[in-house]
């Protein structure tokens, strides 16, 4: 099984922000920090969980995943959404 964390942060609200992301599971744990543009807290955190989602998905053969945020509305939207590309959209 895949794991999924994810975490973002802003300096002020709005403000220029920043995601960090790590995939652990099978082999070398994955990190990835992403620079993001003036948002708020909580889109921030939604960017994040996003592109960890899109990074787990492109690692083919990987069929069980879960997924972990700080943000309850992340998690929320995710058991909401039919489809991980909602929450690509800029």
């Amino acid at each position: 099984m895949l794991k999924l964390y994810t975490d973002a942060a802003t300096k002020g609200n709005p403000g220029p922000s920043g995601a960090g992301i790590l995939i652990v599971g099978h082999g070398e744990p994955v990190e990835q920090s992403v620079a993001l543009p003036v948002m708020s807290n909580h889109q921030a955190e939604f960017r994040a969980a996003a592109l960890g989602l899109e990074a787990v998905i492109n690692q083919a053969g990987r069929t069980s995943r879960s997924l972990s945020s700080p943000t309850a509305k992340s998690w929320l939207m995710l058991s909401t959404s039919s489809t991980p590309s909602t929450l690509l959209r800029r």
